[in-house]
């Protein structure tokens, strides 16, 4: 099945839809509640999700989940990422959400991800630019988006500083041009919600109940677990083979690798202050790790080993869904 993922084609790109259906079916067969956070203030406002029916609610998040994978593809494409396996990345984003039935369905971390892809895309877009500027507006304006939707998000704006020290070199007003676009964001929405007379809630609602007086706060997962652990351990399997991202690659490969590696530190980040609660907060993780995954993946050389594995993980993420921690 991996042989159809090697090559970013228009007919093999659409295969990518099935296989979402297919990583869905927890949800069509099981028919579980969905989450609600009142904290998601402008998520639940705007796209009011609880008074969806459920069909709709899968069929959607179906398909978002299905236009994210293309999009990781294209980044993967459009900077020759994983010349042998150019759709991979985007097969994992689907395969790892599909470990939790919270990442399947629609959430704010889910939405906020569209930005977040595109805040990667202009941050890589910076490397031997003469003027960044325009680069790094985006880039703080669509984590600025991300954040909107779900809060944490903000953490990744030190992605954007590491970006600058690693493609551009440190410069003061290079961090303010970025920091315009995130604050840019909320200005807006700040302005917006005060005519309506909803500032203080949105304050009060979103922004005071995501942030902790605490270092840490208790995260009451139950089976949550599992599906966290196996992200870590893929992630930890790439951080030991971290010379195969590096050796006989192009220096700026190796720096957008490097930055996708970082991406993953920062997110353990996100639980530092923050008052995190649904798994769904993992789709913060799953986007940067689907690209590091899907090169790992090309190391295997012996196809039915590769398939094996493939197989492996699509069961244990079925069933990961039909369990009832």
């Amino acid at each position: 099945m991996l042989q159809f993922f090697k090559k970013n084609l228009f007919v093999n790109s659409l295969l990518l839809l099935p296989y979402a259906l297919f990583l869905h079916l927890g949800l069509w067969l099981r028919r579980v509640g969905f989450e609600w956070d009142e904290r998601n203030f402008i998520f639940n406002h705007v796209f009011q999700v609880q008074k969806w029916s459920y069909e709709l609610n899968v069929i959607l998040s179906t398909l978002i989940i299905f236009v994210q994978a293309l999009m990781i593809n294209g980044l993967v494409s459009r900077y020759k990422l994983n010349p042998y396996g150019q759709l991979f990345p985007g097969l994992f984003f689907i395969l790892m959400v599909g470990f939790g039935l919270p990442t399947l369905y629609m959430n704010p971390a889910l939405l906020g991800n569209f930005f977040f892809i595109i805040a990667i895309d202009n941050v890589f877009q910076i490397y031997n630019k003469k003027s960044t500027a325009v680069q790094l507006f985006n880039f703080g304006f669509f984590i600025g988006l991300a954040s909107a939707l779900y809060v944490p998000y903000y953490i990744y704006l030190l992605l954007g500083l590491l970006g600058i020290f690693l493609l551009k070199g440190f410069q003061v007003k290079l961090l303010f041009q970025m920091l315009t676009g995130f604050i840019n964001v909320f200005f807006l929405i700040y302005v917006v919600l005060y005519v309506g007379d909803w500032d203080h809630i949105f304050w009060q609602t979103q922004i005071k109940g995501y942030f902790s007086n605490y270092v840490l706060h208790r995260l009451n997962w139950t089976w949550a677990w599992v599906g966290f652990g196996i992200l870590i351990v893929f992630f930890i399997s790439a951080l030991v083979q971290f010379n195969y991202f590096q050796v006989k690659r192009i220096v700026l490969i190796q720096k957008y690798y490097n930055l996708l590696f970082w991406t993953c530190f920062i997110f353990l980040l996100s639980f530092l202050f923050m008052k995190v609660s649904s798994y769904s907060h993992l789709t913060m993780l799953i986007m940067p790790l689907s690209f590091i995954m899907g090169l790992l993946v090309t190391r295997t050389k012996n196809p039915l080993v590769a398939e094996s594995i493939h197989v492996l993980f699509v069961v244990l993420a079925l069933f990961l869904q039909f369990q009832n921690w």
